[in-house]
């Protein structure tokens, strides 16, 4: 059980574990830009993630659409430097990223970043 401030941390920050298995519902990204500032930002899946869904094959059927998979486009400013780093990143079905690519910048861990 941890304390008041921990779980205040935990509400805006995200649990010290929620990239673990990748089935968390916040991750952290963090991505350094061309310029060298390192930029961090959560990412909530319950609202920040596009649905990616299955091509109707008959436009008369009232078949509910399909979700294959997530996606999530983002674009990070840091403090210092007003270039855009762009970030893509895809998601399957359950919501675990499978695949990112960076514009502006360079994916980075949660470790370099401290």
């Amino acid at each position: 059980m941890g304390t008041l401030v921990q779980k205040i941390r935990d509400v805006f920050w995200g649990e010290p574990n929620e990239n673990g298995n990748g089935m968390a519902p916040a991750m952290r990204i963090t991505v350094q830009c061309e310029c060298g500032e390192k930029i961090s930002t959560r990412i909530e899946k319950a609202y920040d993630l596009q649905g990616q869904y299955l091509p109707a094959e008959d436009e008369d059927e009232a078949k509910p659409p399909v979700i294959v998979g997530y996606l999530l486009r983002k674009e990070l400013v840091g403090s210092r430097c007003q270039n855009p780093v762009r970030v893509t990143v895809q998601f399957d079905a359950d919501k675990r990223p499978t695949d990112h690519s960076v514009e502006g910048g360079e994916w980075i861990s949660a470790e370099e970043c401290a």
